[in-house]
């Protein structure tokens, strides 16, 4: 099989070879006769399985790795220069620090894989000349074409211009990455973090970016043009330098059919009524920011996509309320009836959820006669949630960094895959909580 690396034969592997040279690899790992560090340099293992393994530190130079299974393999500092990654499985890798100049990582799964500080940019490949002496024998762009990064860390990597268009992002960490001029147009970047990264000259076209992070972001010259900010942090960014003919943005109250105040009078009788009369209110898109609604009673209303930060909803009748991918910094839900919400993929960093009840709710309505609270991947970052109840609320995936749980009742909660580094647990009721591949959990 010719490799990328044009005109260069590759030598094909069995798997039987493939796991004999890991089989090596391991005893020099353990210090152990007959050890041999890995190497697959210009070798075609198309294909192969190479998943949960402890490759650190090993060199792919030039391989072909198409359609290999590599998943939630070790594969921090190794060598991928020039490497051929194309449809490759590499969810869950480990790829921190990793060199990969020059890989083709085209269609590539590597959703929830570490990148973090990689080496992604443009290469050239080195060969040894008739004389002995190393000599570049090929340019190659580093490539994510149509790859899958839902939820990859790729914090402070080096990306050139690796990215291009119909690559997933969804939930992925770029903060600070470098992707001035980069072509990401139509991608999908819901939920991503560029928080201080650098957009300048960036082409960000037609993509959606509900809940995503831009604060701090350079968009100087940036195509924003059709784009969906709807839900974005903002915060400290300059769009006058950027084109924004047809940008989206959250809807100004003044905007809005009808007053607040109308809303909230219509539906309360809509909730009164049990629909009968009002009507349901919705909210979604809107801009909330600091608006005062302590103890108003919004059972089922829609605020999907609003914007809701430093908003004061304390005391307020949420149950069966729908918050998706709500932006709601340092909002205040202290005391508020949350029973049965749904905060899937909100951004609530440092709001306040002290005494509230996050808990479940029984209605017989069909088969289903108990509403749990969904805060699955949401952003919880610094929250309060002291004396909260939580039990049986589903915070998969959700980041806790530093919230605090005190006291909080998280009976039969899923925690899967969530990250509570940091968060304050003192006097937090865990009881047969589901806690698979929770991060960060010191109890």
């Amino acid at each position: 099989m010719e490799s990328i690396v044009k005109g260069l034969e590759l030598q094909r592997i069995t798997q039987a070879e493939l796991d004999d040279l890991y089989a090596q690899h391991k005893k020099l790992v353990q210090a152990r006769r007959g050890g041999k560090k890995f190497q697959l340099n210009f070798k075609d293992a198309s294909y192969l399985n190479l998943s949960r393994k402890e490759l650190v530190s090993c060199e792919f130079i030039g391989s072909s790795l198409e359609s290999a299974v590599l998943t939630s393999s070790s594969l921090s500092g190794s060598l991928f220069f020039g490497a051929k990654l194309t449809n490759a499985s590499l969810r869950g890798c480990d790829l921190s620090t990793a060199d990969l100049r020059g890989s083709d990582m085209s269609f590539a799964d590597l959703e929830n894989a570490n990148l973090s500080r990689a080496d992604i940019r443009e290469g050239f490949i080195l060969a040894r000349d008739k004389d002995g002496n190393y000599v570049p024998i090929q340019h190659t762009q580093a490539s994510f074409d149509g790859a899958n990064l839902t939820g990859a860390n790729l914090a402070d990597a080096r990306l050139g211009h690796a990215f291009g268009r119909g690559t997933t992002l969804r939930n992925a960490n770029l903060h600070g990455a470098k992707l001035k001029d980069a072509d990401l147009s139509g991608a999908d970047l819901r939920g991503v973090i560029l928080a201080g990264a650098d957009l300048g000259g960036a082409n960000l076209s037609g993509c959606v970016l509900h809940g995503a992070n831009l604060a701090g972001a350079n968009l100087d010259g940036a195509v924003l043009e059709g784009a969906d900010l709807t839900a974005v942090n903002l915060r400290e960014v300059d769009l006058s330098k950027a084109k924004t003919e047809g940008i989206v943005t959250a809807l100004k109250i003044d905007t809005l059919d009808r007053s607040i105040q109308d809303i909230i009078k219509d539906h309360f009788a809509w909730v009164e009524s049990l629909g009968a009369q009002g009507c349901q209110a919705d909210l979604s898109r809107a801009n909330l920011s600091g608006v005062d609604l302590s103890g108003v009673n919004l059972w089922a209303a829609s605020f999907n996509l609003a914007t809701l930060s430093n908003a004061k909803l304390n005391s307020a009748k949420l149950c069966m309320a729908s918050l998706k991918v709500t932006l709601g910094h340092g909002t205040d839900f202290t005391d508020a009836d949350l029973r049965g919400a749904d905060f899937r993929g909100a951004d609530l960093t440092g709001a306040t959820f002290a005494h509230a009840n996050l808990g479940w709710i029984s209605l017989a309505t069909g088969t289903i006669n108990r509403w749990y609270a969904n805060l699955s991947e949401a952003r919880l970052l610094r929250c309060n949630f002291r004396t909260a109840n939580l039990e049986g609320a589903n915070l998969s995936r959700a980041l806790l960094r530093g919230a605090n749980l005190r006291g909080a009742n998280l009976r039969k909660a899923s925690l899967a895959g969530a990250d509570l580094t940091g968060a304050d647990l003192r006097g937090c009721s865990l009881e047969d909580a589901d806690k698979r591949g929770t991060i960060g959990l010191n109890v």
